[in-house]
């Protein structure tokens, strides 16, 4: 390759990495502990959990009892929800038999019998892989909500089994954030069969169960209270898209639109519930129950309340994320002010200026001129890492800036490796031109054997890490190959443009 096509390709990528990181403040993303924000721990329900868990396994064996045609079947929710119990009232072998056929699909949950009566409760201790996988689903849903909530470079990881830590750099308002993200937004809608005076209605506990509205009047503590079946018609899973928006009287309303299996069982539900009332359910609440006037083919509903402007939104974006798997406890929250990060990016800069004029100072003193091509080289390097941070949108934290440092000592060990090569070759006799040609070659295998197992160990930190851990490393992997360019290849170049042209029998290493 030409020399003079080598520098302008490196005068090139230079005049691109200014252009990548100016302004450097816009540019490049600072994390939780160098910019402050907040920084949130929530932990699974597990008690909710596991209930869930329960129920599905309890209409699950009802669905089997009545496909397997087991009479006299009768369902107790016991210990709040946490175990139920089933009876078989006819007892005849027969049936009797085909029950416990039935019962085979409420495994791996615990089944204790005693006579013609089945007790269920969950197995914590097997279910433990159900709680990790409730939190990894969460950390996916709560991205979602917070992708729409407009916070740049979040920083959300699971902590041990059932703990979330969510960090939300730049962000000050910490209710907005836990309205957002804890909220369960478990959408659902059911038959309602009638409204209620009081919680004390007589109901069939099996199948029907009372639910609270909302307020229809803000200045009145009175609540509706409202009759519904417990079956589910049909969940917020099919929800594609929700937006705020107004109904056929002004009032602020959330229109939902449901993907094309929802569209369709959507239309069932109107069409088989005609001139009746299906509520909607938002997190254990029904927002409205209108009744059904025509079948709904199109895929589209809303639901309507005592909305206000930001609650609609804050809804709409719950509700195109997702409901979480589970509910969500806030265990801490903390506010991480900005004198914090700036006290952490100071500090952090100031050290690793002072480290590299330390290098720089070394090289110079050392290798004489050639140290001043390396330290030329290094500033280089830098710049190229900024540059690579700020295309990637990578976010730089204080363990980011420890990586910078460690970055230039991993550099500057290249060029040590190739200097002290040409020196050998140099004592050995050999001219300028040679002994630097061959200092390179014989360097190179060493360079490359040393920065490949660091780098490999940069990517197993960044797959199997989380937060500040990714962001170190970033940093010194992005670095372990740009120092690889700028030691070997920008080096070369210098030096090649010095020596091009004339015979020089000494060179200042």
């Amino acid at each position: 390759m030409n020399i003079r096509f080598k520098v302008m390709f490196i005068f090139v990528l230079f005049l691109l990495a200014i252009w990548s990181i100016y302004p450097i403040d816009k540019k490049i993303n600072l994390g939780l502990d160098l910019r402050g924000g907040i920084d949130l721990i929530y932990e699974v329900d597990t008690d909710e959990l596991f209930k869930n868990m329960l129920a599905i396994k309890v209409d699950q064996l009802k669905q089997s009892l009545e496909k397997n045609n087991v009479v006299g079947a009768t369902f107790k929710s016991e210990d709040n929800g946490n175990a139920f119990s089933i009876t078989i009232a006819e007892t005849s072998a027969e049936n009797m038999k085909r029950a416990d056929v039935s019962l085979e699909v409420a495994a791996p949950a615990i089944i204790a019998k005693s006579g013609n009566s089945w007790r269920l409760t969950i197995d914590r201790e097997k279910s433990k892989q159900t709680v990790m996988d409730a939190a990894a689903k969460a950390v996916e849903i709560i991205r979602n909500r917070i992708d729409q909530f407009g916070v740049k470079e979040p920083l959300i990881s699971t902590v041990g089994e059932s703990r979330i830590r969510v960090q939300l750099p730049g962000e000050k308002d910490i209710q907005k954030a836990i309205d957002v993200i804890g909220s369960t937004a478990q959408l659902q809608f059911r038959h309602m069969k009638r409204i209620a005076t009081s919680l004390n209605d007589k109901i069939d506990e099996a199948t029907e169960e009372i639910m609270p509205g909302t307020k229809e009047d803000p200045r009145s503590d009175s609540v509706p209270l409202y009759v519904l079946d417990k079956t589910v018609l049909m969940t917020g899973d099919y929800v594609v898209d929700a937006r705020p928006s107004f109904d056929e009287s002004q009032r602020i309303c959330v229109a939902m639109e449901f993907n094309a299996e929802g569209a369709k069982k959507f239309a069932d539900i109107t069409g088989k519930y005609l001139h009746q009332n299906i509520a909607i359910v938002l997190d254990g609440k029904v927002q409205t129950a209108p009744q059904v006037q025509s079948v709904i083919p199109n895929g589209r509903a809303q639901i309507t309340g005592s909305f206000s402007d930001e609650i609609a939104k804050k809804y709409s974006i719950i509700l195109r994320a997702g409901s979480l798997p589970a509910p969500v406890r806030k265990a801490s929250a903390t506010l991480v002010g900005p004198t914090l990060g700036n006290d952490s990016i100071h500090k952090g800069v100031v050290s690793s200026l002072f480290g590299a004029a330390l290098v720089f100072v070394f090289m110079i003193i050392y290798y004489k001129f050639c140290g001043l091509i390396a330290s030329f080289a290094l500033t280089l390097n830098i710049i190229f890492l900024f540059a690579i941070m700020a295309l990637l949108n990578s976010t730089l934290t204080l363990p980011g800036i420890a990586g910078i440092a460690l970055t230039l000592g991993v550099a500057v060990d290249a060029n040590v490796l190739i200097y002290e090569r040409i020196k050998e070759e140099l004592r050995a006799g050999k001219t300028v031109r040679a002994a630097i040609e061959a200092g390179f070659d014989r360097a190179f295998s060493a360079i490359w054997d040393s920065n490949l197992t660091t780098l490999i160990t940069g990517v197993a930190l960044y797959y199997y890490g989380t937060g500040p851990i990714k962001g170190f490393a970033v940093t010194l992997s992005a670095g372990i190959i740009i120092s690889m360019f700028t030691a070997i290849f920008v080096v070369k170049v210098i030096l090649d443009l010095l020596l091009a042209g004339r015979k020089a029998k000494t060179i200042s290493i």
